[in-house]
């Protein structure tokens, strides 16, 4: 198989991946209460990233559960499964250059838009 018929076949099982994954962690998040807070952060969906500077590959997939302005406790969710894995205490400082979504669905269109920049840059 060429390689670029292998990079094809490799995209198009990362976008399944992902897709499933994220409507298990909707799922998840449904069933999983939020606290309701005035705090604009509290159940936002969000991406982070590997550069400090919000740019270069995504680390973290997940939900802001809780916080107090300073701190924040912060649901992660797997790549492929969509399961809920760990959480994390973060301080806004590290949040800074994050991107933040209104759901789960945002957050997906989002990172299906990354990863057609990255195919298109030859990134992948």
């Amino acid at each position: 198989m060429s390689t670029e018929k292998k990079n094809a076949y490799n995209i198009r099982q990362l976008r399944g991946a992902f897709g499933a994954g994220m409507r298990a962690a909707e799922e998840n998040a449904s069933e999983t209460k939020v606290l309701v807070s005035g705090d604009p952060l509290i159940g936002r969906w969000f991406h982070s990233f590997e550069d400090p500077q919000g740019k270069g590959p995504v680390v973290w997939q997940g939900q802001v559960r809780a916080g107090d302005g300073k701190l924040y406790m912060v649901q992660l969710f797997d790549w492929v499964a969509g399961d809920p894995t760990s959480q994390r205490l973060v301080s806004v400082e590290e949040m800074k250059n994050w991107s933040f979504y209104e759901s789960s669905a945002d957050m997906l269109e989002c990172y299906a838009t990354y990863l057609r920049h990255r195919r298109t840059a030859g990134d992948e």
